[in-house]
């Protein structure tokens, strides 16, 4: 088949202290999706605590370049950052992918790498995420990514000149139908580079499954094909793991064709030889606990728990069901050790569980999609976070959001989440909480901000990539106003007919100077009000349903008060 058009225009902006010939500074790296192999989505170096969570503010801010060619598609950030020594590495959904100077957002050098144009799918460019690591030969830093024009590319980090680029799947993606595409991010180990190959909306499905590549020359070393010769489906749109002990790959199974066509390994959790890529065991999500499309649409992730008194090697991941399962790592088809309802089951993409597991060691933070009603105190939520246990599944808290965590959430060693809010239904917030892991309490909340990337935690501050295409960098202050406001204390009823409800606190003493509240209904931000204010009417609420509020005060230096205690009015 024919491939898309490619562009290879390179621009090289040499600017001093660009990455260096080897690797970064230790302890300053994000170097790839859901930080590691193993996807523990937390940084032992990120440092923010809640406290200083609390007095964000934007260092620099990126935005990517807009469409200007034909077919290409708006600009757009679905990758996460990627930090490694000074530099930021990102791909555009326009195809652009950058290197950026971690301290000013100024642009090192970017590459056009190509995207696919709207034909039977919409059109794209990159969604996968970067991973940085140095040459297992030559020790030079290098950024391996997969591009929107098919291939798998090793570039060197200082430059951007490619060292090697190799197909994925089993061709270049067709300019007459849009068929295989890269939505997977990764990852790189003992040698080898792994990626899953996957469609682009199944139309047309394709034979999809994971491949390794030598990390020095690109050459293709093993291949796992998730259904049998001559079948499509099986596709890993998510992102393999590798434990980083024995070698193993853990990758999660999308869907295919439905019957009769051959199923082979769809709706799984598979566990691969990490050299030879040999399926070594797996399981499937039972036909009864299936809905609408039911891939596997959450990358998985490794974490360790006691399990009868053992300590035990565990793997997790969220299927499209809405539910977290977890099991033994050495023995997948003994079935889940516990599963966790954490969203309403969904087929379509923008409201599905599609978050990883966040492992600091010793919890597991959960993102979720809309709730059930009778899962938070009554209230229905369009995003939650949960705070979990990693032997029993039982949530430690829980917290409403009002958006869709569709990306994964980031951890800080100083016990700082970060969630990214994806906006797909009227209503939900577009926003970062930013949410104490020792509370569940939101201590932030950076409004305006929405998407799928990984908000990025590294060092004392916060990357966050958005889908209007920009990149923002966070940092607490040192000097200046650092004392953020005291936390309103808020009381709350609800009118007569129960359509209604008023919440009242006290004035802010003076020497807080508070400037503004923020009203959050459900987790979602409603209202702004003025720093004078000490009472909110809300009104249009159906009377037989339970909400919750919650009220935030800002000071003129952008200081957030933690949020109120959780006022929760019953329904009728």
């Amino acid at each position: 088949m024919g491939r898309i058009a490619v562009f290879v225009s390179v621009i090289l902006v040499l600017i001093a202290g660009a990455v260096g010939a080897t690797v970064g500074a230790p302890g300053t790296d994000w170097a790839g999706y859901l930080f590691n192999g193993e996807h523990s989505s937390t940084s032992p170096a990120a440092t923010l605590t809640p406290a200083q969570a609390q007095t964000l503010q934007r260092q620099w801010r990126f935005t990517a370049d807009s469409a200007n060619r034909r077919g290409q598609p708006p600009s757009k950030f679905f990758a996460s950052p990627t930090v490694f020594g000074n530099s930021v590495f990102i791909g555009s959904n326009t195809g652009w992918f950058y290197a950026l100077n971690a301290n000013t957002g100024a642009v090192r050098w970017r590459r056009m790498l190509g995207y696919q144009p709207r034909l039977t799918c919409p059109a794209h460019g990159f969604v996968s995420t970067a991973a940085v690591g140095p040459d297992p030969e030559s020790g030079r830093a290098t950024v391996y990514v997969g591009a929107g024009d098919g291939y798998l590319y090793a570039l060197d980090a200082a430059t951007g000149k490619t060292d090697w680029r190799s197909v994925v799947g089993r061709r270049l993606p067709s300019t007459k139908v849009n068929d295989i595409y890269n939505w997977a991010s990764p990852i790189v180990g003992n040698g080898h580079v792994y990626m899953g190959v996957s469609s682009n909306c199944d139309k047309p499905w394709v034979r999809g499954g994971v491949q390794s590549f030598d990390q020095s020359t690109g050459t293709r070393d093993a291949t796992y094909w998730g259904v049998p010769p001559h079948a499509t489906g099986g596709g890993v749109w998510t992102s393999p793991a590798r434990d980083s002990v024995n070698g193993d790959v853990y990758v999660t199974i999308g869907s295919g064709p439905e019957d009769p066509a051959p199923q082979g390994d769809n709706y799984s959790i598979v566990r691969l030889d990490g050299t030879t890529l040999a399926k070594e065991s797996l399981w499937t999500v039972p036909p009864e606990d299936r809905l609408g499309d039911p891939d596997f649409a959450s990358s998985p992730t490794l974490f360790h728990a006691t399990i009868s008194g053992t300590d035990t090697d565990l793997v997790a991941a969220c299927n499209k069901n809405g539910v977290l399962y977890a099991w033994k790592r050495d023995d997948l088809a003994e079935g889940p050790v516990w599963n966790l309802q954490v969203g309403m089951g969904a087929g379509r993409g923008q409201r599905s569980c599609l978050a990883a597991p966040v492992w600091n060691g010793s919890s597991l933070i959960v993102g979720g999609n809309p709730t059930l009603p009778t899962m938070l105190d009554g209230v229905a939520y369009r995003g939650s976070l949960r705070k979990v246990s990693p032997s029993t599944g039982a949530a430690i808290w829980e917290t409403g959001i009002g958006g869709v965590v569709l990306g994964t959430p980031s951890l800080s060693a100083g016990g700082v989440i970060a969630a990214p809010e994806y906006k797909s239904d009227p209503g939900a917030t577009k926003g970062v909480p930013l949410v104490d892991a020792g509370t569940g309490d939101v201590v932030n909340f950076l409004a305006g901000l929405s998407g799928f990337a990984q908000p990025v935690l590294v060092g004392g501050g916060l990357l966050v990539a958005t889908d209007a295409g920009t990149l923002s960098y966070y940092m607490p202050p040192t000097t200046g106003d650092v004392d953020p406001p005291e936390t309103p204390d808020v009381q709350g009823t609800r009118t007569g007919n129960g359509t209604g409800a008023n919440l009242t606190w006290p004035s802010a003493d003076e020497s807080d100077g508070v400037t503004a509240y923020r009203i959050f209904r459900n987790g979602a931000l409603v209202e702004t009000l003025d720093g004078a204010a000490t009472e909110y009417a809300d009104s249009g609420l159906s009377a037989d349903q339970a909400y919750s509020y919650f009220v935030q005060a800002l000071d003129a230096a952008g200081n957030s008060s933690k949020q109120s205690d959780l006022v929760v009015l019953p329904g009728s």
